[in-house]
């Protein structure tokens, strides 16, 4: 959550910010392999123009991935981390 003094904060509090901040690790894993499919896909492209093309493939593919990749390990990190569950612990080793 953004501050409310910080002159920011309107901007920062938008709706499509707050999306592109809940995907940005799906982002930042794929779009370099998506840029690198677009420029054998499309050669002799400007570099604005691969961006262009790659920037909805990367959102969409990053979207499947938090959906359904990273939704479900943190779903089994909140189920191995309740409290009433107990810990595996090690056995002391004989004398």
């Amino acid at each position: 959550m953004v501050r409310p003094g910080n002159d920011l904060a309107p901007a920062l509090d938008a709706r499509a910010v707050r999306y592109v901040g809940t995907v940005s690790y799906g982002i930042f894993l794929i779009h370099m392999l998506n840029i690198n499919v677009v420029r054998k896909l499309v050669p002799g492209g400007s570099r604005l123009r691969l961006f262009a093309l790659a920037c909805p493939a990367t959102i969409a593919m990053a979207r499947l991935s938090f959906r359904y990749f990273e939704t479900s390990m943190m779903n089994l990190k909140r189920l191995f981390l309740r409290n009433d569950v107990p810990k595996p612990t090690l056995a002391a080793p004989a004398p």
